[in-house]
């Protein structure tokens, strides 16, 4: 593994000349182009003037500092496996399953998306009901400090926290499925730029904090998960629903009620100095969430807008 990260850097050091202006990166990460995005991503190292036994001591930071009860499990400790899986999705949905769909028919929207909506409406189920048992009959509202002894509600929450990292995996089907029905939509880039950005501030929560606080920004959002994709799953099982007309409007009301709620909730830390909660635990929560919803709120206008710019055809009827 070392091997081949010197051999990167060193591949970097090489590509600095045409890495370009840093501001480029989301940009190069977003348009599809390989090139330019393996290009952009020298301008990290490069900018940051950082060696081999400097990255080594970067990655050794992360699990050296991070909770010993988590930082052996899959994924955790180190961040260059998720980084790297997130790293390949991107090249795959941008790239690689294009091309292979390129000379291929696309495959049944409803169909798949059923499948796919039904797998994510069980995995956020699994996770409402565990966040519900821990959020009101385990923990405290306002002020939650992660459980240190070695108990078994110790061990509960690192498992419940590792899984819900590990599982968001699943949402990069969402991804999969509208490259394989080729559709070129808002929906599909918000879903890239959400599956890459959210995944890895998850697994940074998880791999210095798991349990406590934190997990009701993820009790929330298996809630809304839930909402949503049941939502989905039951128009297409009765497409002549009036469930079906407000669908969306409660979709977007859902994910601002839940931005509103994690932010909310974070921000008690601030008015409560004896709790054992880091501070600085939930300027990061409010961060990520402001993120987030920044990102969703580009979606929805950008759909919005693309909705109005559709021709309207009009029938014209011939004798």
């Amino acid at each position: 593994m070392w091997y081949l990260l010197d051999s990167s850097i060193q591949l970097f050091i090489l590509l600095e000349p045409q890495c370009g202006s840093s501001q480029q990166f989301i940009m190069n990460l977003v348009s599809g182009s390989t090139a330019k995005y393996w290009m952009s991503t020298c301008i990290i190292f490069a900018e940051l003037d950082m060696n081999t036994t400097q990255i080594r001591q970067a990655l050794n930071f992360f699990y050296d500092n991070g909770d010993k009860r988590i930082r052996d499990k899959l994924f955790m400790g180190n961040p260059y496996a998720i980084v790297f899986c997130y790293l390949f999705y991107v090249l795959f949905i941008k790239k690689i399953l294009p091309k292979f769909m390129e000379k291929r028919d696309p495959i049944d929207y409803s169909k798949f998306m059923f499948y796919t909506d039904s797998i994510l409406c069980l995995r956020s189920f699994y996770f409402l009901i565990n966040g519900a048992y821990m959020w009101f009959f385990l923990y405290n509202w306002v002020c939650q400090p992660k459980e240190l002894s070695d108990s078994w509600l110790s061990n509960y929450e690192v498992r419940i926290c590792h899984e819900f990292t590990v599982s968001v995996f699943i949402y990069t089907l969402q991804s999969v499925v509208f490259v394989m029905c080729k559709k070129s939509t808002p929906v599909a880039t918000y879903l890239l730029i959400h599956h890459t950005i959210f995944p890895i501030m998850l697994w940074t929560g998880a791999n210095f904090y798991p349990g406590g606080h934190g997990t009701f920004a993820g009790f929330i959002n298996a809630i809304v998960h839930f909402s949503v994709t049941a939502m989905r799953i039951i128009t297409t099982i009765f497409p002549k629903s009036d469930l079906k007309k407000y669908r969306k409007m409660i979709d977007v009301n859902l994910h601002i009620f839940q931005f509103l709620v994690i932010i909310a909730h974070a921000s008690q830390l601030f008015f409560q100095p004896n709790c054992d909660v880091p501070a600085g635990f939930g300027v990061c929560e409010i961060i990520g969430a402001l993120i987030i919803a920044v990102i969703y709120n580009r979606y929805v206008i950008n759909a919005s807008e693309r909705k109005k710019d559709y021709p309207k055809l009009e029938l014209v009827r011939t004798s």
